[in-house]
C-alpha cells in the first residue's frame, strides 16, 4: 500500500463515518453504543484499545476507514482534526509539533474496529516504538484543518505480542506537511517492564572534529532553576540569562502554559558534548496528578511519548536563546525542510512521583555567509536523551533548528523546531 509524497487532491468533504462525539464515546464511554452489541466484550475490559482522551485527543472526526472487524491485516484509516485559534495548547499563534504527530493516535480507532481487545483478550497494551519522520514543509497551524491518513502495512505476532509497522501522512489542505514512518504494538505488560532502554553510545560517537562555534552572546551561568525559565516564558531575557546584552533578543515563547515539560536545567555549555558543539541537561518533575495522565490512556496511565519529545524540543528552543541566537538582526527561525529525523522508545514514564532528565547534545552547525561575511542561513541538529529512573528510555535523534535571513515580509513567526512522534 503506497501513497506518493506528493500534492494529494483530497474529495469533498464526506460525511464522516464517526464524528467528535463518538470518538469520545468510543475512547471514554461504550464501544459497543457505537459499533454495537458484537463488541460489548471490550467494555468489559478495564485496559482496552483507546485514543487519548481529550484534551489529548487529536481528531475531530473518522472519514474513511477500510479495517474489517476480526483481520489483522493492512488497512487505512482517514480524518480531520480542527486546530481552533483558540485551543490549549496554542502560543503565540503557533501550533506545537506533539499536536500533529500525536494526532496519528486516530488509528487506533481501527484497532477498536478490528475487535483487538476481543481478539487479546484485554491483555495486551498498546505502546509506540520508533519512528523516522520526513518534514517536507510547514506543520499546521492555528485556525486549518488537519488531514491524517495512517497507512496500516503489517501485524506481525511475536510471541504474544504484535508488532505494527505503519505510515502516517499529515496534510494541510492538499499539500504534505510530513510523512512518519512507525512502528507500535501490543504489549504484555511484564514485557513493557522487561525493557532495557536505548543505547546511544553509537550515535555520540564524533567523526570529523567539529569547527568551534562561537555563539552570539555568552552567559556566564551554568544551571537555571524555574524562576529562571518562567521569566524566559515571558521574553524577560535578562532575567534569565543575566546579562543586559540579552535585551535585543526576541523569540516564541517555550511552551503553552498546559504543555509545560521543563522545571530546571542543571548543566549547560556552549563547547561541551560528545562533538565540542555544546550539552545541556535539564529536569522535569513528574506530578502523579497531572492532567495528562488521565487523558493518556483511561485505565492506563503513562506519559505521551510526544509529550516527552516536547520536552526535548524546550530544551532545544532554550538553548536557542542561550547561544543568543534570537538576538542575530535579521535572521528569522523556522523549521529544517526537507528534514529527516527519528525516535526510539524502550520504556514509559508512569504515573508516580519522580524526576524525568533530558540529555541535549548539539552534533552540527552549519552556516553560510553572503559576500560580506554577514551570516545567510544557519542548521542545529542535536541529540536528545530521555532519561527515566537511570535508564534512557527513549532518543531523539537528528532534531533540526534553523534559521536563515528573509525579506522583511518573512513570516517570523515559524516554529524553529522539527519534531518527532512516539
Amino acid at each position: 500500500m503506497r501513497c506518493s509524497i506528493a500534492a494529494r487532491r483530497w474529495p469533498p468533504r464526506p460525511r464522516p463515518l464517526f464524528d467528535e462525539a463518538q470518538l469520545v464515546e468510543l475512547t471514554d464511554g461504550s464501544i459497543a453504543k457505537v459499533l454495537g452489541p458484537d463488541y460489548a466484550e471490550a467494555d468489559s475490559y478495564p485496559i482496552r484499545t483507546r485514543m487519548p482522551s481529550p484534551p489529548y485527543m487529536f481528531a475531530s472526526r473518522i472519514t474513511a476507514l477500510s479495517a474489517q472487524p476480526g483481520k489483522l491485516e493492512p488497512c487505512f484509516i482517514e480524518w480531520e482534526y480542527d486546530l481552533h485559534p483558540d485551543a490549549w495548547y496554542v502560543s503565540d499563534g503557533l501550533v506545537p509539533a506533539f499536536v500533529s504527530l500525536e494526532a496519528s493516535h486516530a488509528m487506533i480507532v481501527a484497532f477498536t474496529y478490528i475487535g483487538c481487545d476481543q481478539l487479546f483478550k484485554g491483555q495486551l497494551r498498546y505502546r509506540a516504538v520508533d519512528s523516522q519522520t520526513t518534514v517536507y514543509g510547514p506543520l499546521p497551524k492555528a485556525g486549518e484543518v488537519l488531514r491524517g491518513r495512517v497507512n496500516i502495512k503489517s501485524f506481525l505476532k511475536v510471541g504474544k505480542n504484535v508488532l505494527i509497522a505503519y505510515e502516517y501522512l499529515c496534510y494541510v489542505g492538499d499539500r504534505l506537511s510530513f510523512k512518519l514512518e512507525a512502528n507500535s504494538g501490543f504489549f504484555l505488560p511484564k514485557d513493557i517492564e522487561k525493557s532495557k532502554g536505548v543505547n546511544t553510545a553509537p550515535y555520540l560517537k564524533a567523526g570529523q572534529p567539529a569547527e568551534p562555534f562561537q555563539p552570539p552572546l555568552r552567559c556566564g551561568r551554568a544551571s537555571f532553576d524555574n524562576s529562571h525559565i518562567e521569566a524566559l516564558q515571558r521574553g524577560d531575557f535578562v532575567a534569565c540569562f543575566g546579562d543586559a546584552a540579552y535585551a535585543a533578543s526576541r523569540a516564541p515563547r517555550l511552551y503553552a502554559p498546559a504543555a509545560k515539560m521543563l522545571d530546571r536545567v542543571v548543566s549547560i555549555s556552549a563547547s561541551g558534548g560528545a562533538f565540542g558543539l555544546g550539552e545541556a541537561v535539564a529536569e522535569r518533575d513528574i506530578d502523579p496528578s497531572h492532567w495528562v495522565f488521565r487523558a493518556h490512556f483511561k485505565n492506563d496511565p503513562v506519559m505521551p511519548g510526544t509529550f516527552l519529545v516536547e520536552g526535548c524540543e524546550q530544551l532545544v528552543k532554550f538553548y536557542l536563546c542561550y547561544l543568543g541566537l534570537y538576538s542575530l538582526p535579521g535572521m528569522v527561525p523556522h523549521a529544517l525542510s526537507p528534514h529527516s529525523y527519528s525516535a526510539k522508545f524502550r520504556g514509559e514514564v508512569k504515573c508516580e512521583a519522580d524526576t524525568l532528565r533530558y540529555r541535549l547534545t548539539c552534533k552540527s552547525i552549519h552556516c553560510d555567509y553572503q559576500a560580506d561575511g554577514q551570516l545567510e542561513r544557519m542548521a542545529l541538529v542535536f541529540l536528545a536523551e530521555i532519561i527515566y529512573r537511570g535508564n534512557v528510555i527513549g532518543m531523539c535523534d537528528n532534531l533540526g533548528a534553523g534559521f536563515s535571513r528573509a525579506p522583511a515580509a518573512a513570516d517570523a513567526s515559524a516554529p524553529a523546531l522539527t519534531a518527532i512522534e512516539a
